[in-house]
């Protein structure tokens, strides 16, 4: 019988590392967020926004990405209070891809926005009649991607490539479309009918939210006040 070989601390190392767990690596993006940036960002997209009139996709979106701290804000839209994670155009499943998530590491709770067009009739669209016009091809594409982000996360919230993806588990999620100007709303039914759609349409049981970049405005300059008073 040989002599027993003498541990080496090499031979801990080795153990350790086939042991180990391993590490989740999240697709999403670390973010501090700085208020009074978010503010100057703010207002630096307002005055572009009360510019330019209608609007396509494309350039209403890239004005804001131009601006982080602006853009992680929406979050707060969505119930995350302290956003602190990001990702522009995040695949799901090789099938699916949300326009911008933002969440909070610690509680995992994260908003999904789809954006659409702020044109005329991004929200209602030409077909119809002049007293009641139907909702536009943007808007049900827009709300039908959050209907399939819900399902896909519905049947596969024990996936391990899922929860890589956000890095860890995702303990809630919410939904928000982004869609058209306030002044491609016409008369008061139209404004019923938004209400109405955005209060009480629900993806399981959660609300789905439709905004306007308008409304979008307002809500973020409302929890920057917000903010000032904590």
């Amino acid at each position: 019988m040989g002599k027993a070989r003498k541990l080496r601390s090499t031979d801990f190392e080795r153990t350790e590392l086939f042991c180990r767990q391993p590490e989740i690596m999240s697709l999403l993006l670390p973010f501090k967020l700085d208020l009074q940036a978010a503010e100057a960002e703010l207002s630096s997209f307002e005055a572009w926004f009360s510019t330019v009139g209608f609007v396509n996709e494309k350039i209403v979106v890239d004005e804001i990405k131009s601006r982080p701290h602006m853009s992680i804000l929406i979050g707060t839209i969505g119930n995350v209070v302290v956003p602190d994670l990001y990702k522009w155009e995040l695949g799901l499943g090789g099938l699916y891809r949300t326009d911008f998530v933002v969440g909070n590491n610690n509680l995992r709770r994260f908003l999904l926005v789809e954006f659409e067009g702020a044109n005329e009739f991004s929200l209602f669209g030409k077909k119809g009649t002049a007293q009641y016009r139907n909702w536009s091809p943007e808007l049900e594409h827009g709300f039908g991607q959050t209907v399939d982000w819900a399902s896909y996360h519905s049947y596969h919230k024990t996936d391990a490539t899922l929860e890589s993806n956000f890095g860890g588990p995702i303990k809630s999620a919410n939904y928000l479309v982004i869609c058209g100007r306030d002044k491609g709303i016409v008369g008061p039914l139209e404004h019923q009918r938004l209400t109405y759609r955005r209060e009480h349409v629900r993806v399981e049981g959660i609300q789905a939210q439709v905004l306007t970049y308008d409304e979008m405005l307002v809500s973020l300059k409302q929890t920057l006040e917000m903010f000032k008073t904590v």
